[in-house]
């Protein structure tokens, strides 16, 4: 809209626009040469007319974020102050107060524009989520009182882990680390102070996340076996095939532990034991399916059945965490087993039916000649042997 006076001066708004603080610019064209001005690009009038922009402010404040989120350990230091800046499109007077406990804010009043250093005191909560926000108001603002939420997270001191506290499930040594293999980690603050089972998804996998708590070979999620505070069982994944090193962290709840280096093997096999230690006589079966124990020997040249972990790679390639169905995956690599320092005959090596992919059963022979009694039992892939300390019975 032109308007001219009676000197033939004219000025002619043609546009408008309003940013977030509230202030409303007009843009146009003049023919003043006495226009009002303030921190104009051009101070000399032209020789007939001049663009101008005229801002008008209502304040409202404005925030450079809409809320914030503060992160604190359990028990640690508290986090450093974050920075708040409150702005308006004037110089207008705000005062603040904090809701929450924890939260706090300066300065309590001031000016805008004004940068605010928000922090927490939260080092004796618990684990959790906290709201809490700060409130300005002034009776220049259009939005008085005007709101910022602030979120106070609380995760659990991060997990730690050390390379000799990884160790194979079936022998409980540590050492170089195979693909498939069955692993436990020991450390604290794994995972929550109840013990959690293995939970199956809906594609019949063993899931890579149980009550919070994964395992990452090289960033990538593993299938969790069960998880505790102090220990986790994971299944060592096989992207990893082929590598001389894998990255291991534990993360729970988000927090992640410190990072450990892995050697990798082609194979790592360990026997499964009847009391979980890794020594002494094997999780073994008779061939009429009973547990082999020194008051229920093996016959000579009859069948056993070995529980193993650690062969490497198969064919077909099983898969993640997958429980093992109609198609029985084999070692790629040789495998042998001697008994009482003899060579048995293996019948069957592959996947267990029924039960996780890198439960590695054994289907073997009884060397007809050999002693009677709790005979060494030694399982041997690709050249690389299982700990000595297992034994069978034999009568």
């Amino acid at each position: 809209m032109r308007q001219k006076n009676r000197f033939g001066i004219w000025r002619e708004a043609n546009s408008v626009a309003v940013d977030a603080t509230g202030a409303i610019y007009f843009g146009g064209e003049t023919s003043s040469a006495n226009f009002p001005m303030k921190a104009a690009y051009r101070s000399i009038f032209g020789p007939s007319s001049e663009a101008f922009v005229t801002k008008l402010c209502d304040p409202k404040f404005i925030a450079d974020q809409a809320s914030m989120i503060i992160l604190q350990v359990q028990g640690g230091a508290s986090p450093a102050a974050q920075t708040l800046h409150i702005e308006a499109c004037a110089s207008i007077p705000f005062s603040m107060r904090v809701e929450g406990d924890f939260l706090r804010a300066t300065p309590s009043s001031g000016t805008t524009n004004a940068n605010l250093q928000v922090s927490v005191e939260a080092r004796a909560m618990g684990i959790g989520d906290y709201q809490a926000k700060l409130i300005f108001t002034s009776p220049d603002a259009l939005n008085s009182p005007f709101e910022v939420p602030v979120l106070l997270r609380v995760n659990p001191p991060p997990p730690s882990i050390s390379a000799s506290a990884i160790v194979n499930a079936a022998s409980g040594k540590s050492g170089p680390i195979a693909p498939g293999e069955l692993i436990v980690l020991y450390g604290t603050k794994l995972g929550s102070a109840q013990l959690s089972g293995f939970a199956i998804t809906g594609d019949s996998r063993f899931s890579n996340d149980v009550a919070g708590t994964r395992v990452l070979f090289d960033g990538i999620a593993a299938p969790i076996v069960y998880t505790s505070a102090g220990q986790v069982s994971a299944i060592v994944h096989y992207g990893i095939n082929g590598r001389a090193v894998t990255q291991v962290q534990l993360e729970y709840r988000g927090a992640k532990s410190n990072t450990v280096a892995m050697s990798m093997s082609a194979a790592s096999p360990a026997l499964f034991t009847a009391n979980s230690s890794g020594s002494g006589p094997g999780a073994i079966l008779n061939q009429d399916y009973s547990l082999n124990t020194a008051a229920n020997p093996a016959d000579k040249g009859a069948t056993v059945i070995l529980d193993a972990t650690g062969e490497g790679m198969t064919n077909p390639g099983s898969s993640d965490g997958q429980i093992t169905s109609d198609v029985l995956a084999r070692p790629r690599l040789d495998v042998s087993v001697s008994i009482g320092g003899q060579t048995a005959v293996v019948d069957y090596a592959g996947s267990a039916p029924g039960l996780v992919a890198r439960v590695f059963q054994l289907n073997v022979r009884i060397p007809v000649n050999i002693a009677t009694g709790a005979q060494p039992v030694i399982v041997t892939v690709g050249g690389i042997s299982s700990p000595s300390g297992v034994t069978v019975s034999v009568r």
